[in-house]
């Protein structure tokens, strides 16, 4: 696994709805960022919660444009992506992650899908 096959793990994952897989994606005390002006959350069991949110738009979620940087086991991702809302109104968003590998696994230590 390299560090940018993450996102399509996130949107199999979610997909199919399968919250333990999407839980596997993040390293035990991750931190995940819900939003401007919301207070970011820690550990995977509350992560996997503010994710819930993704799920009905999970498929039209796409990485248009990835910067990727890496040394040693952690890995720091500019990336922007663009889904689809339930309005059918496509939006695009800059988020910022650093992953750390763990046994192999390039996992998220840090979520900010919106880059705030």
């Amino acid at each position: 696994m390299k560090p940018e096959d993450i996102h399509q793990a996130f949107a199999d994952a979610l997909i199919k709805q399968d919250m333990e897989a999407l839980a596997n994606l993040y390293t035990e005390d991750a931190v995940f960022h819900p939003g401007a002006g919301q207070v970011a959350v820690h550990g995977r069991r509350q992560i996997i919660k503010e994710l819930e949110v993704f799920i009905p738009v999970a498929a039209t979620m796409k990485p248009v444009d990835r910067t990727i940087i890496e040394k040693g086991d952690t890995a720091l991702i500019k990336l922007v992506w663009r889904m689809t809302n339930e309005a059918g109104e496509e939006l695009e968003y800059n988020a910022l992650e650093v992953l750390r590998k763990e046994e192999g696994i390039w996992r998220y230590a840090i979520d900010n899908p919106y880059g705030v």
